[in-house]
This record gives C-alpha cells, structure tokens and sequence, in this order.
C-alpha cells in the first residue's frame, strides 16, 4: 500500500498499483509501483505505508478509521481500538435506543462472539463427523459393524466439542475468550499445546 504525499500531507491511499499524474503534470504507468525504486517514487509523491506497531485483531476489536502520519520517507498508518465486540449476545436496538423486534414480534438479537464461535464449533464437528457418515449409511443398509477407530473417532468428536462449547461459554472476558484460540509454545519456539478451540481429535488406524 502507498500514499500520495502533496507539501508534506498525505492526500491519497493507494491499495492497488494504478495509473497516476504526478503534481507536474506527469502522467506514470502503473507500473512504477513494482518496477521503480523508492527513491524514485518518492520523487513524485509516492510514499511507501507501514502500519504502526501498536496492531490488534480486528476479529475481536472495533477500531477506529485509520489515520496516517508522514514520517521521513514513509507514512505511518495507525488504526487504534475503538471497543471490544460484545462476547454475549444483545438485544438489537434502533438509533434512539429502543429494543428492535422481528415480524413475529420477538425481540431481534445481535449475536456476540460467543454464540458465533459456537456456531463454528457446531458446523465444524458436522463437517467432520461427514466424513465418516458413510459407515453408519453402510451398517444401516447391510449390517456391517462400525469400524471400532471410526466409532472412537465419531465419539471423541462429540465429547471435543461439547468441552470446546462449555469452554466458550465459561470465558468471563476477551482475554480468556482469545486465549481458547491462541496456541502456547516452549521456549525454543516449537508447539507446547494447541489451541483449546483447535484441538480436535484425529482418526486413529
């Protein structure tokens, strides 16, 4: 990404490569945003965007706009947080703070990040017990016992996810609510424990 920079303020964000006119007049390709130097394209505005250090995870924060600041050679690009997404589900609400309702007249639910990583759960798991469905179809049509790796396997999915869904609903705040998605490592960098949201069972011989 880049940014158009006139007398020293920043008055156009580049996301894609695209044909500009520089302030002389200059009409460029493209192709000066891969092919030319930074040198190059600073001489006609064109200056490089690097995002702040002060980053967070916009699947679990609100931020605000980005504001950018021109600093030496670059532009500096912060997003800061706004607020937290709510973890429970609420009550939808119009602009003058009056509780929102459905055609049948129940109340309409905005759905937090814990009814949406429940859903994900409940999704993931049927997906994977999918894939062994065909040996329940077989003995039903024929008879012809549950391999006893695939029966483990199916149970070991449903107790996974009934912990995984207890998990979520049990985190009292973000920290605890990102954590179940974050996985540990030793010191030297290699894999401690997998993620409590991500660990599931595999498929035994």
């Amino acid at each position: 990404m880049w940014a158009r920079v006139i007398d020293g303020s920043v008055s156009e964000i580049i996301a894609h490569p695209k044909n500009i006119v520089d302030q002389n007049g200059v009409q460029h390709p493209r192709s000066i945003f891969t092919l030319w130097s930074k040198e190059e394209k600073l001489s006609v505005g064109i200056y490089e965007v690097i995002k702040s250090s002060s980053s967070f995870d916009s699947k679990y924060y609100i931020s605000h706009d980005p504001t950018y600041e021109v600093v030496d050679d670059v532009v500096i690009e912060t997003i800061e947080k706004a607020a937290d997404y709510n973890l429970e589900d609420i009550h939808a609400k119009d602009e003058e703070g009056t509780k929102m309702l459905n055609h049948l007249g129940k109340p309409m639910i905005n759905k937090g990040l814990k009814s949406k990583a429940i859903e994900q759960v409940k999704n993931q798991q049927a997906s994977m017990l999918q894939q062994t469905d065909w040996a329940i179809i077989r003995k039903s049509d024929n008879g012809t016992e549950i391999p006893a790796n695939i029966q483990t396997y199916r149970d070991a999915i449903r107790v996974k996810a009934e912990e995984m869904e207890t998990a979520i609903i049990e985190a009292k705040d973000m920290k605890k609510f990102i954590s179940l998605n974050l996985n540990k490592y030793n010191k030297d960098g290699s894999l401690k424990t997998v993620a409590a949201l991500h660990d599931w069972p595999q498929l035994g011989e």
